[in-house]
Parts: C-alpha cells; sequence; structure tokens
C-alpha cells in the first residue's frame, strides 16, 4: 500500500532516526517567541496603533530522513532563512520604533514631520541663547544694542555682520515728507524686525535696510554696511549722522539650521492641525501682526480667516513673547510685543452668518504654537465655534 511519499524522500531501511529537524524546529519555534517578545517590549509610537499578535501554532513538515537529498535542503534551507528573517526582526523593530521616532505617512492628513530630536538643552557657547551663531566664517555676529552701537561708531563703509529676526516686510507708504529731504532714509526702513522672535524692536526696524524676501519669516545673519551713497545728503547735522549710521544690506549669509528651526511642532503639523496651507501669509489679520521672524497661518483659510496660528522656534521664545498665555493655556491679554488692540472688532463675518458682530480675540498656547482666534463675546470663548475647534486642532499638536 503506498503512504503517499515520495520515494526519494523515503528513508532507507535501518536509518538513524532524524535529529536535525527537532532541533530546526524547537530553534524555530524560541526565535519567534523572542521575536514577538522584542515587539512587545518596543515603547510603541503615540498614535500608532500597537499591532495584535499574529502568531500561530506553526507545524513544519519534514521528511522522515536526513538524508541529503534535494528537497531535504531546500527545505532545511528554508527554515534557517526563517529564523534568521525572525532574529532580524527582533533587532531592527526596536530601533524602527525607539523614541523619538516619529512615523511619517506619505501623502495623508498626518502630521509630517523628521526623525530628529528636540535641540539639546544644554547652551552651546558658540551660540545666542536663540540659537544665532555669534560668529559666521569668524566673524563676530552682533546683535541688538551692540549691532546699532556699532553702526552709530563707523567711519566708513567696512562691512560687518549684525543678526535678527526678521518677518515677512511689506510695502508702506509715507505719509510725510522725509526728513531732511532723504527718501531712503524717511521712508525706507524696515517695519517687522526683532531681536527675539515675535517680539518688535522699532530701533532695529528704522536702523536697517536689507533684503529678507528670501529669508523671512526666522532668524538671519545679514553682512551690512554703514555710510551708504544713497543715504547721502541728509540735514540738518543730527540727521546726516543718522543717515549715516544706517545699516544697509549687501547679503544674507546665513538664515536658520536645524538649531532654531521650529520644535517642537513644525509649520507643516500645524498647518496639518488646523486644516490651512502651510505658506506663511504675508499680511496676516491683526492677531499675527507684531510677530517678526514667526511664521504666521491663518485659518481656516487665508482668504477667509477667523484667527492665527503663530509656530514659534521653542516653548522658552513663546513664552518670552506671550508670557500669560503659555503659563496658563489660555488668555485674553495679547502677546507683549503687540501694538495694536485687535479687540473690539465690529462688522460682518460671512462665516459666522448675515448680520453685523463685535469680535474679541483669544489666545490659545500649547509647546512653541500660539493661536489667536476671534470669538463671539455674547456666548463666550467656551463656546464660541471657531474658538472651540482652534482649541481642539491645538491639542492634536505635540507640547514637549
Amino acid at each position: 500500500m503506498s503512504d503517499g511519499m515520495d520515494p526519494r524522500d523515503r528513508a532507507p531501511e535501518g536509518a538513524e532516526p532524524d535529529r536535525v529537524g527537532p532541533r530546526l524546529e524547537g530553534a524555530f519555534g524560541e526565535e519567534l517567541a523572542a521575536a514577538e517578545a522584542d515587539l512587545r517590549a518596543v515603547p510603541w509610537v503615540s498614535g500608532i496603533p500597537r499591532p495584535e499578535s499574529r502568531r500561530r501554532t506553526v507545524r513544519l513538515h519534514r521528511p522522515s530522513s536526513v538524508r541529503f537529498g534535494r528537497r531535504t535542503i531546500v527545505l532545511q534551507a528554508g527554515v534557517v532563512a526563517l529564523v534568521v528573517v525572525l532574529v532580524a526582526a527582533g533587532i531592527l523593530v526596536p530601533t524602527l520604533f525607539r523614541p523619538n521616532t516619529v512615523a511619517v505617512p506619505s501623502g495623508t492628513g498626518s502630521p509630517q514631520s523628521t526623525a530628529t530630536e528636540s535641540p539639546s538643552a544644554t547652551p552651546d557657547p558658540t551660540r545666542y541663547d536663540d540659537g544665532i551663531p555669534r560668529t559666521w566664517q569668524g566673524q563676530p555676529v552682533l546683535r541688538g544694542e551692540a549691532a546699532l552701537k556699532a553702526a552709530k561708531a563707523s567711519t566708513d563703509s567696512t562691512p560687518f555682520l549684525v543678526a535678527f529676526w526678521a518677518g515677512i516686510e511689506v510695502p508702506h507708504g509715507c505719509v510725510a515728507q522725509p526728513l531732511g529731504g532723504n527718501d531712503d532714509f524717511g521712508c525706507g526702513h524696515m517695519d517687522n524686525v526683532g531681536d527675539s522672535p515675535g517680539l518688535p524692536r522699532s530701533d532695529l526696524e528704522h536702523a536697517l535696510r536689507v533684503d529678507t524676501s528670501k529669508a523671512a519669516p526666522g532668524p538671519v545673519i545679514a553682512r551690512v554696511h554703514t555710510h551708504d551713497p544713497a543715504l547721502e545728503g541728509c540735514t540738518p547735522a543730527y540727521v546726516v549722522v543718522a543717515c549715516r549710521a544706517i545699516m544697509v544690506g549687501e547679503a544674507i549669509v546665513w538664515s536658520g539650521d536645524e538649531i532654531t528651526a521650529p520644535h517642537p511642532a513644525t509649520v507643516v503639523q500645524a498647518a496639518l492641525a488646523f486644516g490651512t496651507s502651510a505658506e506663511p501669509v504675508s499680511f496676516p489679520i491683526c492677531p499675527g501682526a507684531s510677530l517678526p521672524g514667526v511664521p504666521i497661518l491663518e485659518f481656516p483659510s487665508e482668504s477667509a480667516a477667523e484667527g492665527i496660528v503663530a509656530v514659534f522656534p521653542s516653548a522658552k521664545a513663546l513664552a518670552a513673547a506671550a508670557p500669560d498665555a503659555a503659563a496658563n493655556g489660555e488668555s485674553e491679554i495679547a502677546p507683549a510685543g503687540s501694538t495694536v488692540d485687535c479687540n473690539n472688532f465690529v462688522g460682518s463675518d460671512p462665516l459666522r452668518g448675515p448680520g453685523s458682530f463685535s469680535l474679541r480675540i483669544h489666545w490659545l498656547a500649547r509647546g512653541n504654537v500660539l493661536v489667536g482666534v476671534q470669538y463671539d463675546p455674547s456666548v463666550g470663548q467656551d463656546l464660541d465655534r471657531f474658538a472651540a475647534e482652534a482649541r481642539a486642532d491645538l491639542q492634536t499638536l505635540p507640547a514637549s
């Protein structure tokens, strides 16, 4: 009677029992259990569901002999290859899903991020506190008051380096005849500059003439000079001195890196969370004014905005610019550098329906992201539709 076995796999009479097969099956079971244990031990990334166990009872079909025929060798090689794959999985899975790694779905609505850790909290002596380098290619980089003093003390057009946080500049008018008859001195100043992100500084704005269109918003190091020919001819004498001290840009030599990049939330993550464009707006609605160097987004869209999202380089920078919102999570107090009262707006709002509305601004903060959203005080910031949506969207972003 035939037993259904291929004659080539039948053990010869008198052959010793198979010892290799049981050992391979045992090794397979041990490695499978170890790989599954490693997978369970991995600290899974938040927001990514841990897969359920897929372990099944595996029965290996093996010949009844250890005769090294072609089929026996192929089967044993296959089992060894499977064990090798499982061992490799036990090594690679913890590596792929270790802490500080972010899985980035491609082409989805999930926030996109590179798998990088937050910049070190250890102070770097080669950098200012906000991450801007103290020197560039061997030359000192001046900031704030030091830059202004160097400009006033200069006696010729020898270039030097200055750093600042640049917002997106927009054209501005000049309603009065410039002092001394020099248009550039009276009207050529910048409008969106700070020595810290989100904190405007008017003396720097008036002392700088730098094209930041390809670098803003963000930190820049610019090579500048004073005693520019375009600023000659000012009168009276005290204006002549001021004209000659204006810092005119020659080039942007640095415009941010991974140290000054926004963290823990990126601009792209913020845009996805609020369902809006990741392209910073150049002329934001009132709450977004006076935040130099900080990317500003508008939601629900730039064409019909109910609020702004300001993505600071760090939570520390946000706390310096909007201390009350950072300390409490929510606030009615505007950022420290605000120069315009955005409350008590009265007018139509198509997104809210027909009629006229009187709106105020409510501020929300989480991590490095600050939100200023309009709300109807007649219903309150807790019940206002757009304030509630902004609050929910903000909570989807990392806090640290």
